[in-house]
């Protein structure tokens, strides 16, 4: 809390000391950073974000690997032990900033339809390992809504193959939101040889849409 106080500073220099210190702090430094996210204060918890963005750039950047690896560590160990989903998302999306393979379990474990979950497909997403794609597709079948749209668009982005035979179905879904990602998977992971498939799909939505827009 010391040194987050001090933040922002007014120099380069005097920033990368701050920085410096808190990865020396390693999991007790974040661990108190993490407290401070879920503070009653809105001040507090400004300042623990902008130190925790601001340590996650520091550790971020060349010939920093050990504490690249300590700061993923600790910040992953906060994220299973932290319950509030905002927290929860802020310190995943950091955990995709500099995080690796090394990341995936810890992020796959908060997804859900929540904001925390929103934040655990765009990383997943973003980190594009098999890993990645297999909590995705775990995830799947029993969503719904806007969340199962978020994951057919991240498995279709990553070019997973096996969303093949979901999507299909939810390609003739009724809701256009999931009908619109399905299709956007298929037309990621599709041969050459669905070419005629894919058009007819693509026209069904056009009329549902059309549809919909006249029972508005």
């Amino acid at each position: 809390a010391d040194l987050a106080a001090k933040l922002p500073a007014k120099t380069v220099a005097e920033s990368d000391d701050v920085f410096s210190s808190l990865a020396k702090l390693g999991a007790d430094g974040v661990k108190e950073l993490c407290g401070m996210l879920t503070s009653g204060d809105v001040a507090k918890r400004a300042q623990a974000e902008y130190a925790l963005g601001g340590l996650v750039n520091f550790v971020g950047e060349k010939n920093k690997e050990s504490e690249r690896k300590a700061t993923v560590k600790a910040i992953a160990h906060e994220l299973a032990n932290v319950t509030d989903v905002y927290a929860k998302a802020f310190l995943i999306e950091e955990l995709q900033l500099i995080g690796h393979g090394e990341v995936v379990d810890s992020i796959g474990a908060c997804l859900g339809d929540n904001p925390a979950g929103d934040a655990a497909v765009r990383a997943l997403q973003a980190l594009n390992t098999h890993a990645a794609a297999h909590f995705l597709m775990k995830a799947l079948p029993d969503a719904t809504g806007l969340y199962r749209a978020s994951l057919l668009q991240a498995l279709g982005a990553m070019h997973c193959s096996s969303v093949k035979k979901i999507a299909l179905q939810d390609a003739k879904s009724k809701d256009i939101v999931i009908a619109r990602a399905a299709r956007f998977a298929l037309a990621n992971v599709s041969g050459s040889g669905d070419k005629n498939m894919f058009l007819d799909l693509c026209s069904k939505l056009v009329a549902d849409e059309a549809s919909q827009a006249m029972a508005d």
